[in-house]
């Protein structure tokens, strides 16, 4: 039976979740676009980039970080990311002028080695970012 909370999750899955889950392997199912409520206008819609794992049916919300993550691990072409696996963590992140817990990239099984890179995004300075090869579970 799943847990409580399970029935009252939304759409895509959030920060807590990715905690519970640990440093766990997930694979990558399919990449979509979709329509998603804004968050202080629900009436207004943007499409977004959804990433759907195998085993899951609620989606993960990919921000501009997390894509450009993945893009340095897997590829500019999304169709490529597809039965690839991430590992996801959970860590303080700035939305605006708060703090909040987020989801970001740590790595994956499926690369060769520690993949650094320098992240630009638009409005900011680029980081240094290093993305880990992570335990193969299997």
């Amino acid at each position: 039976m799943p847990d409580y909370a399970t029935f009252f999750a939304g759409r895509y899955i959030s920060a807590n979740v990715v905690e519970g889950l640990g440093p766990r392997p997930l694979k990558i199912a399919k990449v979509v676009a979709e329509d998603v409520e804004q968050i202080d206008d629900p009436s207004q819609t943007r499409e977004r980039m959804i990433v759907y794992f195998d085993g899951s049916r609620r989606g993960w919300l990919v921000n501009r970080t997390n894509a450009e993550c993945l893009v340095a691990m897997f590829g500019r072409r999304t169709e490529d990311w597809i039965g690839r696996r991430v590992v996801l963590k959970s860590e303080p992140v700035r939305v605006g002028p708060t703090t909040q817990p987020g989801i970001r990239v740590h790595g994956s099984p499926d690369i060769e080695e520690d993949v650094r890179f320098s992240l630009r995004l638009p409005r900011k300075r680029p980081q240094p970012y290093t993305l880990k090869k992570t335990e193969d579970p299997a």
